[in-house]
């Protein structure tokens, strides 16, 4: 079992805490040494009034000192951040869990396993959808797809051509979400890339229509994660893994999605227009951008070469556009 902050919140913490006046007594800090008015005043001016919104902490009228009723997001805070034993337990839970991801691939993966077995989550086993074993089998290159599992997350499943080894996982991932409108529809051009532990990059392009996506995205932002199922030729499952959206990539999504509903607030259909074929058109001259852009860089660098002693900036990007 892996210890989380989490864990040791609860063997300390059974019951909420509500006060400022009641956390800083069951810190076990000693009056005479860090007193509860120098506790409090240093907690409001370096942690509450830097990490939180006066929403998260409010002063309790009438009180013969100050003390602030508190969200169970101000007491994580607090507590994460205060400089007690039981801070001290909870950072080094933080920073060995930190350790050991960096070490292990797979074990944010476990992490995530026992978490969803604590909070009474279906565990969703990983196979091949027919639909996904059929555009495998009719395209001959390395297929995937998107769905939502019984455990109301995003999984990503990809079937691919190459000749996996025992040992080989996923190593690290990424998804990056570029909104563009067309036609005054928003759709996400999603670019996926996958290394494994041997180096081995795989990078994937799709796109997602934000109107016929709409279910996939709330998902995303409460569970913070896409899950990679990665399978071999013979559909065996090769690793699991999941990715973890930062903070800022959450908040970029969540802007790019305000966009889209003003736009599609004010979407009228029209008629005969196919939102898959208007995305697979982006789709297709997004990649003839990239295509462009990569033969103009091969014949550039020759050009680099000659003028690397006597060239200008006007000179290389006469060659670039000329290339182009």
């Amino acid at each position: 079992m892996i210890i989380t902050p989490e864990h040791i919140i609860k063997k300390y913490f059974p019951e909420p805490i509500e006060t400022t006046r009641e956390l800083y007594e069951r810190l076990g800090f000693e009056e005479s040494v860090y007193p509860y008015s120098k506790w409090i005043d240093d907690a409001e001016k370096y942690c509450l009034s830097q990490y939180l919104d006066e929403s998260q902490y409010t002063l309790i009228p009438d009180s013969e000192e100050k003390n602030f009723r508190i969200t169970q997001k101000a007491f994580r805070v607090l507590l994460e951040s205060s400089p007690s034993k039981i801070g001290d337990e909870i950072r080094a839970s933080f920073a060995e869990i930190s350790e050991r991801a960096a070490k292990d691939p797979g074990f944010l993966k476990k992490l995530q396993d026992q978490l969803d077995q604590e909070m009474g989550l279906e565990k969703v086993e990983p196979k091949v959808s027919k639909k996904l074993k059929a555009k495998y089998n009719q395209s001959g290159q390395d297929a995937f797809e998107f769905s939502i599992r019984e455990d109301n997350r995003v999984h990503f499943d990809i079937i691919s051509g190459y000749n996996f080894q025992p040992g080989d996982q996923i190593k690290d991932a990424g998804f990056w979400f570029k909104l563009v409108i067309e036609q005054d529809i928003p759709y996400h051009i999603v670019d996926i890339s996958i290394t494994l532990n041997n180096e081995k990059n795989f990078t994937y392009r799709t796109i997602w229509s934000c109107m016929e996506e709409r279910e996939k995205y709330p998902l995303i932002h409460l569970s913070r994660i896409i899950r990679i199922n990665l399978f071999g030729d013979n559909r065996k499952l090769v690793d699991s893994h999941d990715y973890h959206f930062s903070t800022s990539q959450l908040n970029g999504l969540g802007a790019d999605l305000q966009k889209a509903l003003d736009l599609l607030l004010e979407f009228k259909p029209v008629e005969g227009l196919d939102l898959a074929q208007l995305g697979e058109k982006i789709l297709h001259s997004y990649k003839l951008n990239d295509q462009a852009y990569a033969e103009a860089t091969s014949q550039l660098v020759p050009v680099m070469m000659d003028y690397k002693t006597r060239a200008t900036a006007e000179m290389l990007e006469k060659a670039f556009h000329e290339a182009v």
